[in-house]
Order: structure tokens, then sequence, then C-alpha cells
């Protein structure tokens, strides 16, 4: 069993990632982003967004911040 982590597949262009402002999503924004990935960061908090995204061109890739909310309760899955 070996211990390498299989490199990500390079087929994508572009991304959004919800909840990227910070924690998972965040990481996970930066981690496609390293990989080639653009990414749009969607997060409620809008300045996270926008630090996320900058982080990214920081560190030479391309990202863009929108700020997303539910528009109405129960409009999501399962109610939510």
């Amino acid at each position: 069993m070996s211990a390498e982590q299989p490199a990500m597949a390079k087929e994508f262009t572009g991304m959004s990632v919800t909840g990227a402002g910070s924690g998972i999503g965040k990481a996970t924004a930066l981690l496609l982003a390293e990989e080639g990935a653009s990414i749009v960061v969607v997060d409620l908090d809008q300045k996270a967004a926008e630090a996320a995204a900058e982080e990214i061109t920081e560190a030479g890739g391309r990202g863009g911040a929108v700020q997303r909310r539910r528009l109405r309760p129960g409009a999501g899955p399962r109610g939510c």
C-alpha cells in the first residue's frame, strides 16, 4: 500500500466553490487553484470571499468572489 496520493486530474478550467470564504471550502478552493483551476469563491460573507479570492491570486492563481445567500427559507435541499 503506497503512502503517495494520486495527482488530481487537471481536466478542468474553472470551478465555483461554495463556502470557500473559510474552513474546508477555502482549503478546497486553494487546492483546486494550485492544480490550475480558475476559482469563483462563493460565500455568505463577502469580505471572507474577497480575502480568499485575493489569496488565490496572490499565490499566482485566478480567483474572484461572489456573495450568495438563500433567497427564501425552504428553498434549499430538503427544505433547508
